[in-house]
């Protein structure tokens, strides 16, 4: 590996690093909110609409949780696979 190569590896490994560290300050923010903050993450089909768990009062809440936590999947998968092309250790 030419020392360009590995200068723009280290570079997004540097980066990447960043992104994990917002994103596990972030995760850890979302679960620590309580539970009325977070809105009706699900609905029930069956009942009236004015029920509070009726999908008019469905808000997708936890959908947020979810990207974020997988993005943060998809950043180590990311880091592992930059640390193995350097040889650095994990």
């Amino acid at each position: 590996m030419d020392a360009e190569t590995r200068a723009a590896l280290l570079a997004r490994l540097s980066d990447l690093r960043q992104r994990r560290a917002t994103l596990n300050r972030e995760v850890q923010r979302q679960l620590a909110a309580p539970r009325p903050g977070k809105g009706n993450p699900f609905f029930y089909s069956a009942v009236p609409p004015d029920h509070p768990k009726s999908e008019a009062h469905y808000t997708g809440a936890s959908d947020q949780g979810l990207e974020a936590i997988l993005e943060l999947r998809r950043i180590l998968r990311d880091i592992t696979d930059i640390e193995r092309q350097i040889g650095a250790p994990a």
